[in-house]
């Protein structure tokens, strides 16, 4: 309809002054709405807003009706028509009708210049593994299931544009954009500090003063890992390359850094374990009492 009549939204405010008469076809279109009974409406047209709106909405009746939109267009009649087929079918012509918020709203957007579509929010929650491996997800958008590709690395509270995944414009108006912004649920064994990785692991005291090897738990295996000769409890042994994927080069990866806990083992004690001996001891006969 806007592109077929070129519709205009003329401000209200302007109805009063001397607005430009249209061609043989081209016009006015306006709604009215009754004071009293706030969810009715009427339909009109004119050639001449000034004689016409003026006569309806001036100081005769400034408490039951108001004007509440304009239009101009090329050709007021099919767009009087076209607008009373669509909102007030089972009324005839210049009866009032009902309309809605929503309704009302649609009426407004047609003579409106074209218009973005709002930008659309959702959230979207991933593992850390998600996060490391990447992965797809399904969107829910206005009824619509749209698949977002989660890269991996994926930062939290990272903002995945989708274009045009959004509101609808308005009047021919571009589409919103969709962002899913991404919360990675925290990992019970991990830490993660930008691309690098932190954990805790247990080690022998015994390793750790003497030196040698441990398996560590990574994002997609266990490795052995060298601990030096006096490390302490607390010290953290980086192991490179077994962190994340980083964003901006696919094939690079950060830090995986190990924290010591040391373990104390428990003495073995050389000495035989000694149980007590218990030797019966023979019951005695009690003599028999002589009859």
């Amino acid at each position: 309809m806007q592109n077929r009549w070129q519709l205009k939204n003329v401000p209200i405010d302007d109805y009063g002054k001397q607005l430009p008469l249209p061609g043989r076809r081209a016009g006015y279109v306006y709604i009215i709405q009754d004071i009293e009974v706030s969810h009715r409406y009427k339909i009109g047209k004119t050639n001449n807003p000034q004689h016409r709106i003026g006569k309806q909405f001036g100081v005769e009746l400034p408490f039951e009706i108001r004007l509440v939109h304009l239009l101009q267009t090329e050709d007021a009649t099919a767009v009087e028509n076209a607008l009373h087929q669509r909102y007030a079918k089972n009324r005839k012509r210049g009866e009032w009708f009902e309309l809605n918020d929503s309704q009302l709203q649609e009426i407004r957007n047609l003579g409106a210049p074209p218009k973005r579509g709002e930008d659309i929010e959702r959230k979207i929650s991933v593992s850390l593994l998600e996060a490391y491996k990447g992965v797809s997800q399904r969107v829910n958008v206005n009824g619509r299931d749209i698949l977002v590709q989660i890269p991996r690395g994926v930062t939290d509270q990272a903002r995945l544009q989708q274009a045009g995944k959004g509101h609808p414009g308005i009047n021919g108006g571009a589409p919103g954009d969709l962002y899913a912004v991404v919360h990675i649920v925290p990992n019970a064994r991990f830490t993660r500090k930008g691309d690098d990785l932190y954990i805790e692991v247990d080690v022998k005291d015994d390793i750790a003063r003497l030196g040698g090897e441990v398996k560590v738990p990574t994002m997609t295996d266990a490795v052995d890992m060298t601990v030096p000769a006096g490390t302490q409890s607390g010290q953290k042994i980086p192991v490179a390359g077994k962190g994340m994927p980083k964003r901006v080069n696919a094939n690079a990866f950060g830090d995986l850094y190990v924290k010591v806990k040391l373990i104390q083992q428990k003495p073995v004690s050389s000495k035989p374990s000694s149980a007590k001996k218990y030797q019966a001891q023979p019951q005695q006969r009690q003599a028999s009492p002589k009859l």
